[in-house]
């Protein structure tokens, strides 16, 4: 069979890549790591046995995978709602959706947006995390209980753990809502518990105050199961659970992950569905209710700043020498005095047309605008070819940029610089780090007008799933131009020394921040 994966993160990474290890067409959907897994292939690091694919399916739009026999859903339940974009082009008439996701309620809610699909859930019992680009770190477990929601052909849930089972995972097949019950017996404790005391696994295990809290925790899931008709589960199995808990290496579930890196947690699907659907059977969850309640407090009050938005030129990278070098290129091939570089160096700022548009002035006051149209046809044409001659990040940018995706930010280049340069600078230099880049085009003005910022922010909640608020980002610049921007876009601006400006400039235009080495940033968010 032909699988897809959605959401190849540390789960999706996992499952798919056992699968297409051992020969299994696979078919992965990426966005921040696609450029790395294309050009480096996937790595799994695992205390099983390690292995890399050193030519994965890797894709950026769903529009360009294939249709699936099988499709596994590896997406933040709270990213859901980009199912009904990504979905469609994988499916054929009898596709299987598995939906390796926590929670209770997720498969309804999706075959209300796929009402003809098949679907089943796949609950991974699993220690593992993406640690780098392309990179997925196994621990300890691995297995995976498929449930069947809706699909018709048992043959083909019985291929699927075949399947697996080939791959070296251990699957079985549960019934639906044991499947369910039974995972959120380990997740609604350990996933909450260790946001809220800010710790992991083992520690909450190793205090008797929090492991006799976690055992409580446990029976109100397990009774909650059991009003709900749930059968085959009881205190037997939460005994199991924190002994299997107490054998795993320390842990931090997904949902402290995404609270340490400032990304939504999945409170709905963890703990607000499965609470109602107890209370609707006549149960309620005391303690899990009060914990619930926590969360949403702590991730009301946890926003900060989590979106980066940079300029290029001057502040990632020093692309003096290679706009020089076309600039004078042009200049010569029309008859025209070249610049001295540091008059390349004060036109900088607002867009490659206006830099050869002073450029022009300065060599003949009364050039025509046809002289100007030719110097920029020149110049566009000479710089294509060589934007990546002397280009290059300024130092300490890239170990910058590393430790802001560490840290979880969502990153974006917004430029005046024509819209191919910057995508092309972004792909060789920050295509592993930064997650978009918007440049100069036709229908959006640049900068210091606020619409590409907007844009960004715009593309950066699409790509996140989630709408990004402006009081959570900031802006990065080197000249006057970013100030504008800045200001523009009802953000504030971080000024940086060692671009195209320097500091008695920046501080003239009224910038209040300004760092003198990349590494400075964070002191600063």
């Amino acid at each position: 069979m032909t699988y897809g994966v959605i959401g190849t993160g540390a789960i999706g990474g996992y499952y798919g890549a056992k699968l297409a290890h051992t020969g299994t067409g696979v078919h992965f959907l990426f966005h921040k790591n696609y450029y790395h897994v294309s050009a480096h292939g996937f790595q799994v690091d695992s205390c099983d046995g390690s292995f890399h694919l050193d030519n994965v399916n890797a894709y950026r739009h769903t529009q360009d995978m294939p249709q699936c026999d099988v499709v596994l859903v590896g997406l933040k339940s709270v990213n859901n709602h980009l199912l009904q974009e990504l979905l469609p082009p994988l499916l054929k008439e009898d596709t299987l959706v598995v939906l390796i996701q926590n929670g209770i309620g997720i498969e309804a809610d999706v075959q209300k947006m796929f009402p003809t699909v098949q679907l089943a859930a796949g609950l991974a019992f699993i220690c593992c995390a993406k640690t780098e680009p392309g990179t997925v770190n196994h621990q300890c477990y691995g297995y995976i209980n498929i449930g069947n929601y809706s699909c018709s052909s048992q043959a083909r849930i019985d291929a699927v753990i075949d399947d697996f089972r080939r791959a070296g995972v251990d699957a079985n097949e549960v019934e639906y809502l044991e499947a369910r019950w039974k995972k959120a017996v380990w997740n609604m404790p350990f996933n909450g518990m260790t946001v809220a005391l800010n710790t992991q696994t083992d520690t909450l295990l190793k205090h008797p105050s929090t492991l006799q809290l976690v055992k409580e925790q446990m029976m109100e899931v397990i009774s909650a199961a059991q009003t709900c008709g749930v059968k085959n589960i009881d205190e037997a199995f939460a005994d199991k659970m924190i002994d299997n808990t107490l054998r795993m290496t320390p842990y931090s579930p997904s949902m402290k992950l995404d609270f340490d890196f400032h990304r939504p947690m999945e409170i709905d699907y963890l703990y607000t569905r499965p609470i109602e659907e107890a209370r609707k059977a006549g149960y309620s969850m005391k303690k899990l209710e009060m914990l619930e309640q926590e969360l949403r407090f702590m991730e009301s009050n946890s926003r900060t700043i989590t979106t980066l938005i940079f300029d290029l030129d001057g502040t990632l990278m020093n692309t003096l020498d290679d706009l020089h070098n076309s600039v004078s290129h042009a200049l010569q091939e029309a008859g025209l005095q070249p610049n001295d570089k540091q008059d390349t160096r004060r036109y900088l700022g607002n867009g490659v047309k206006s830099l050869v548009e002073k450029s022009v002035m300065q060599s003949k006051p009364d050039a025509d605008e046809a002289l100007k149209e030719h110097v920029f046809a020149t110049f566009r044409a000479h710089y294509k070819v060589h934007s990546m001659d002397e280009t290059a990040p300024y130092k300490g940018i890239p170990e910058m940029l590393k430790a802001c995706k560490a840290k979880g930010f969502f990153t974006a280049i917004v430029s005046n610089k024509l819209d191919p340069a910057v995508k092309d600078l972004h792909k060789a230099f920050f295509g592993d780090t930064i997650d978009l880049a918007i440049g100069e085009k036709p229908d959006i003005k640049r900068k210091p007008a606020p619409d590409m910022v907007n844009e960004a922010i715009r593309q950066l909640s699409v790509l996140h799933g989630r709408e990004l608020q402006k009081s959570e980002c900031i802006y990065i610049g080197d000249s006057e131009v970013d100030l504008q921007t800045a200001q523009n876009s009802a953000l504030p601006c971080i000024s940086v020394s060692w671009g195209f400006r320097d500091r008695d400039f920046l501080v003239a235009q009224g910038a209040k921040t300004i760092i003198d080495r990349p590494e400075e940033l964070f002191n600063q968010l």
